[in-house]
This record gives C-alpha cells, structure tokens and sequence, in this order.
C-alpha cells in the first residue's frame, strides 16, 4: 500500500475514533519491510476482508502474496505494486507464462478464489492437475514472459530488440514497488499429488498490435538524442534499454519498463548532458521524420516523430525493418535500423524513412475460433462418454455427439444414463444443434437418478448454425424395484442325480437376493452296467425327487461368464416350465474397452442360421437340467402394434400367414410372435417386477428384444429377407431391418421339465 494512502487512513480512522470510542478501525501497519492489518488493537491473521477484497496474513499477520495453499486450496495473492497489492485474484490469470482459472463466484463444490485443477472450467476449458491451462491436444500452453511474474528476469529482448532488427528492448517484468516487498515468498506453486488426464480447451486471447515510441531527450533543451520505435500486443510491458549517449548520463529516477496501453504511445527518457552547452552556443533544428510507403508519401505507416536538436548534430532512429500496417499488410523498411541523420539546413527539416509494401496478412476465418472451440467441445464430451462406456469416440466419428434437434439430445441423454452401472458421480456434454437440451427426460425415464444438476456452457454461432453445450451431472441409486441387477452366487446346495439343489444369489448394487431351484438330473448309465456314471451308485429304479415349479419360480444361468435370471411365466409349456430371463442382454455385449463390438441379428431374417442363435448356444455356459424344445417357424408375419400400447396391442393388427415347415431344436432360444402375444403381460417387465419397468434395461444397445418369427414376404410363396420382429421398448411389436438391428438387445428363454 501506499505510504500517502497510509497516511489518509490513519487520518480517517482517528476522526472516527474521536467520534465514538466504540467504533474499530483498520489500518494498513508496516513491520519490518512487511505489511500487516490492524484492526483495533488487534493484528489480522488468517482470512481478512478488507473494503471488501479479500487478503491473507501469515502466522505473525504478514500480509501474503503469490501462491498460498490454505486448507490443501491453491489460491493467488497479487504480488504486484498497483494499488491492489495482496488482493485475492478470481478469473483467468496469466502467471509465471501460464494460465489458471481461480473461482470467480463460489459454488457447490469450489470456493471463492479457489485453483481449479485436473477439470473442466466453469466456461468450458480444460486445465490439468497443476491448474494449467492445456490445448486441445492436452498440452500445457506457455508464453514466455506472459502475465504476473513471480520471480524477477533478467533483462531479456523482445519482439524487437534494439539495433539489427529495431524497435524496444524489453519482455514482461515487475514494476517499481512503491513500498517495501514482504518476505520472499516460493517463486513456483509445487505440483499436486494427483495428475489426471489432459484435457482440452482455449481461453482466447485477441491479438491487437499497437505502435510505440521511446524518445532519448535531453533534460535541459529537450532535444532528442536516439529514438527507438516498435510494435508489441496490446497490454504487452516493455522493457526500456538504458542506452549509453556519448557525452550523457541518464537522468535518476527514470522510468525501466511500460505498458503498451494505446497505439502510438509515445515514451521520453531523460539524460543529462556532461558538460551542458549555453543556449547560445548551438542553433537548434526543428525537424520531422516520417514513416512512408514507397511511392506513395500520403500512406503513412505509423505516425511521424518530430523533434528539435542541435545543428550538425547526429540523430539515432531505430525502427522496425518489418510492420504490419493498420491497412493488414506487411511493409518492409528500404534501409536498414538502426539509421543516422545529421540534421542541418534552416527551417523545420523533413526526413523520410520509406517501406515497400508486401504480401496482406492473410485474413482469419472470423467463425475460426468458434470452430475449435466446437472440437473442443466434442473432445471434451467424448472423454466423458469414455469415463462411462470404456470406449473412446475417435475424433473423425465426433459429429456423432451433436445432436440435431431435442429428440436426438435425449436420446443421447438417455443412452448415457442407462449405461452408467454404478452409484458414483457422473458427468455428460450434450451439444445441441439449434436447440437447447435439458434433463427433464431423466427424470421421466430414470426414476433412480438423482441429484441431477445442469449447467448451459456456451453458446458458438457457425455459419448461421447456433450450438449450445449442456453439462449434465447425475447419480444412479438402485432400490429393489429400478436396479439393473448384477447377480453373484451366495449359497449353494447342489442337486444330486435324486434330489433338486437349492441356491440364491444377491445383486452386487441393491443387494437384493432371490432364491433358486437347481433340479435334479437323474442317473446316467450310458454302459448300460447299472452304475450310474455319475454318482456312482447302483441303479435301482430310482427316479429324481419330483419338482414342480409355478409362476415366479428362478433358475440362474452364467451366459458369457455373467449370471442371468430366468423366472417363469408358463408352469405347463408342453410338460415343461418356461423360464424367461429378467433382463435384456445389450447389443455391445462383446465389446471391450478398446473397440464397440455390436452383435445384429444376422444377414437375412431365418432365425436358424442367424448371429443371435449361434452366440446364444455358444455363449450359454450352464445349461444344466434345460430340454431341448422344438422352435421352428411354421409362420410369419405382417403388421405391426401401436407405438406405446405395450400389453394392450390389439392382436389383429399382426397378421400370420403360412410359410414352409421348419424343424429347430434348440435348449436356450427366443420367443416368437405367438408366444409374445401369448404371454403379452411379461414383455416389458423385468426382474419380476408386477408392472412395466422397461426403462430399466433401455441403452444405446437395448432398446427392444429380438423375437425369432420373420416378416413375411414373397409375391408367389414366402421368401426370407430383411425384416425381423421386435418387441419395442416403446410399448410396440413390429419388424426391423436386420441390417440396422445393432441397438436391439436379446431376451432369452429356457425350458425345463416340468414333474
């Protein structure tokens, strides 16, 4: 702080003081070169609030700056000497050549001030877990001298350095100190202990070229001595070189650097000539030197400089030898910087320093920035999908997530929701194209989510299309009623040859447990010598232990290692009882983190030479005590059910018709048309649920169950072709193309014999 502002607030402070005995007061104290907070009597420690800016105080109430960790928080206190000295910064902050995002207004989860690390900014950019902001491709972005320095450089040039190239020396600093620094502070944030993935995103910062002028005058006729001229971005400080003039000295207390604030900022810097000359010792030359283009005087690269110096005296003009002009094109200096003029002559003398014209800068696509941030975009949603499906998008498949109007956003929701198996937090980047998702399907599909938040990231006009991103947040409960159950074996009695086994399994989400019934197989004597082959006991006429099951009954089946439910729905199915399983088996089901493998229904709609049959008989593990049943198709179908009338369908809308006889045996299949209609109450619940609860099983790979009866088609007899029968998790039975079924999911079936 200022000594004078010092001043003012003691001032203040004892006025009030002898206004009311009772009323505190704070004032800025210092200590030992550093600064402290006085409140009353007290000296401030810790956290303090001060005309509404926060500061920090040290253990013996030093006022901090720089990096500070409070509470395992990174945050930053203004080093620099501008009046706001120790100040708590918030926002996007260049520091040390990096970019860092400090929390502007606290939320749920990052206090004011607050680093962001290893995530995705309130604005959409990604910073990694030093706080870093990285590009697109995670790499951390560095500009050399940029922003609050932390540590004092040494001297360095910049764009242009003095002599062969022109213009003024000089890169980012720190300014003068009006008051005692504290104690020195660490010059760089340490690491944090965890650093996760890169990920994308640009703060853009505009690059405005802006001209400047450093005059070396003398203090005493004014008269310039060496001129320096240059370019720099908007805003850039620039380190003044204290050159050494013959028969000078540079004048005290003259300024060492400056900011670039305005185009045609001019700077003078004072020397004080050894042995000063009387004023009527020398006649003075008023003079101009203006910077043209060749042949053409009237365009005027950057402004002219005038001056007044001594006669026959030699004048020094460093200049850019390359510039580009507020017209965008490039000019390029006849002669070489830096230059000598000896003025003489009478009258104001005129010199003219000429630059030929070049090649036009060549003209950014003015939608160019939204476009990358759009990819950043896309990148950033795809990493997210990766946290839920395993799998990542690759970048010549991302317009898949921009979605083109609020069906296919939901959809997109919707898909990403179901996927998610576990009860942690999740996050998802939905991109509209001309609309503006929202939740709201979430909660009417998914009763189990909650704490659904959304946050509206931006908005990116590109050529004339708006997109808008949308960042989901969501949790998945599981209740007995909603779980996508993961089934594991938790007690076990086995069958023997005579008598059933008994088990149950749990659900490693909900924990909810269902109990099981194993049956028994009965003896194998395949010798024909009286012994049973597998229990080695003679065989006398035993027969197994009768078991009859009823509806609702469980059998569990490992298929591809995972354990399935099946539950039954008909107790007299042929002398036998019919188990259907109580989930659907996704499309994706072979898939691995590296590659979406998706499962059709095969190239032509015969259930009997079929992908689906082949991986259900492949794939079934524990077939245990099924028979085998006949299921071929002796008909098919036309028509289909109304969208959303689910088990109330008016069954004349589908129309069987005869096609050739088919013999099919098989121990685990699917259900055809018939059987759906007969057993319509069951198609969309799960896991014995009494009521309709498909959205339990819904996903990008589950949005209906295969049934195995084709639809018919042929003009002279029936032909086998594309469509096959679904059950819709719409509420619907109709036909699909199997050359578009890699959503459709599978249900299978098992029959056993029933005593």
């Amino acid at each position: 702080m200022k000594k004078r502002y010092l001043r003012t607030v003691l001032a203040a402070a004892l006025i009030v003081s002898c206004l009311s005995q009772s009323t505190s007061y704070g004032a800025w104290i210092e200590n030992n070169s550093a600064w402290q907070y006085q409140e009353g009597e007290e000296t401030v420690k810790g956290w303090g609030l001060i005309e509404n800016e926060w500061y920090f105080f040290g253990p013996y109430g030093d006022m901090v700056t720089g990096w500070q960790k409070v509470a395992d928080k990174w945050y930053f206190f203004n080093p620099i000497s501008n009046g706001t000295k120790g100040k708590m910064l918030t926002g996007w902050q260049w520091i040390d050549g990096y970019c860092y995002y400090f929390t502007e207004m606290k939320d749920a989860s990052h206090v004011e001030g607050e680093m962001w690390s290893g995530e995705v900014t309130p604005d959409g950019y990604i910073v990694d877990g030093s706080g870093r902001w990285t590009d697109a491709q995670g790499i951390v972005q560095f500009l050399e001298g940029k922003g609050i320095l932390t540590f004092k450089q040494s001297h360095a040039q910049s764009r242009f350095s003095s002599g062969g190239s022109g213009g003024g020396g000089g890169t980012n600093s720190h300014p003068d100190n009006p008051e005692p620094e504290p104690e020195p502070r660490p010059d760089i944030k340490p690491e944090p202990d965890v650093k996760p993935e890169p990920e994308p995103a640009t703060p853009s910062e505009a690059k405005k070229l802006y001209t400047y002028t450093i005059r070396y005058m003398d203090i005493i006729d004014r008269t310039m001595l060496y001129m320096v001229t240059g370019q720099a971005e908007e805003n850039e400080r620039i380190e003044i070189d204290q050159i050494n003039i013959e028969g000078y000295t540079i004048h005290g207390g003259q300024k060492e650097s400056f900011s670039v604030s305005t185009d045609g900022l001019t700077v003078n810097i004072y020397y004080d000539p050894i042995t000063p000359a009387s004023p009527s010792e020398a006649v003075k030359i008023d003079w101009s030197i203006y910077f043209i283009e060749q042949d053409n005087p009237d365009n005027q690269i950057f402004k002219a400089q005038t001056g007044k110096t001594e006669e026959g005296r030699e004048i020094i003009i460093d200049f850019p030898e390359t510039i580009l002009g507020t017209d965008g094109y490039y000019y390029y200096a006849l002669v070489s910087s830096p230059y000598a003029i000896t003025v003489s002559g009478t009258g104001r003398q005129k010199y003219y320093i000429e630059y030929e014209r070049g090649d036009k800068e060549e003209e950014e696509d003015p939608e160019h920035e939204a476009a990358e941030k759009l990819k950043d975009w896309q990148r950033i949603a795809a990493l997210a999908d990766e946290k839920i499906t395993g799998y990542r998008i690759p970048e010549e498949q991302y317009q898949s997530l921009i979605s083109g109007d609020l069906y296919a956003s939901n959809e997109r929701i919707k898909n990403m929701v179901s996927m998610v198996q576990d009860a942690d937090p999740h996050e998802i980047y939905i991109i509209g194209l001309n609309h503006i998702p929202n939740t709201l399907i979430i909660g009417q599909t998914f009763p189990d989510v909650i704490n659904i938040s959304s946050l509206e990231m931006g908005s990116l006009d590109i050529g004339g299309q708006k997109y808008t991103m949308l960042r989901i947040g969501f949790t998945r409960s599981y209740d007995k009623k909603t779980c996508v159950h993961d089934y594991e074996l938790t007690d076990y009695v086995p069958c023997s040859c005579t008598a059933p086994g008994y088990g149950s399994v749990q659900c490693r989400k909900c924990g909810s447990t269902e109990s099981i019934i194993l049956p028994s197989s009965g003896h194998t004597d395949l010798n024909h010598d009286g012994i049973c082959e597998v229990c080695f006991k003679q065989i006398e006429g035993n027969d197994p232990e009768p078991v009859h099951y009823n509806i609702g009954d469980v059998q569990a089946r490992r298929i591809k290692g995972k354990i399935y439910l099946f539950r039954c729905i008909d107790e007299d199915y042929g002398k036998k009882a019919l188990f259907l399983c109580d989930s659907t088996i996704s499309s994706d089901i072979d898939s691995s983190a590296a590659m979406v493998k998706k499962l059709t229904f095969g190239s032509n709609n015969n259930y009997k030479y079929s992908y689906i049959r082949t991986w259900l008989n492949d794939n079934a593990d524990d077939l245990f005590g099924v028979e085998a049943t006949l299921i071929g198709t002796n008909v098919a179908y036309q028509g289909a059910t109304g969208d959303g009338s689910y088990e109330q369908f008016n069954e004349n809308e589908l129309i069987a018709l005869e096609k050739p006889f088919q013999l099919l045996e098989d121990e685990i299949f699917i259900l055809s048309v018939e059987e759906a209609i007969q057993y319509r109450e069951y198609l969309w619940r799960f896991g014995g649920s009494e009521e309709n609860n498909q959205e339990t099983q819904y996903s990008a790979y589950s949005r209906g169950y295969y049934l195995r009866t084709p639809q018919y088609k042929g003009e002279n007899g029936f032909e086998y072709g594309p469509g096959i029968y679904v059950v819709d998790f719409s509420g619907s039975i109709h036909p699909v193309s199997v050359s578009s079924t890699d959503n459709i999911g599978i249900r299978p079936v098992i029959a056993i014999r029933q005593q």
